[in-house]
């Protein structure tokens, strides 16, 4: 985001089908996930929205795919959007 920030909800625009995804806010750049909290996560199609009830600060915001839709035999996760909003 350029500098800590409220984070009052997080909208993905997805494509390609039905996908999972955790959102999570940090001050530092994460490296991966792993011994993160989500803020939220979502799941569906198209714009998948995550609402927090008091703002989360931090810099950074990293969406996590959990589920990704079928493409042929793989699959493949496509986000086309994301709107941070404080």
């Amino acid at each position: 985001l350029g500098a800590t920030k409220g984070v009052r909800q997080v909208v993905v625009t997805t494509e390609g089908g039905p996908t999972s995804l955790a959102a999570y806010v940090t001050s530092e750049a994460p490296t991966g996930v792993a011994g993160l909290t989500p803020v939220g996560t979502a799941s569906g199609t198209g714009a998948l929205t995550i609402s927090m009830d008091e703002a989360v600060s931090g810099r950074y915001v990293t969406i996590w795919l959990t589920l990704l839709p079928p493409v042929g035999d793989e699959f493949r996760g496509t986000i086309s959007e994301v709107q941070v909003l404080g």
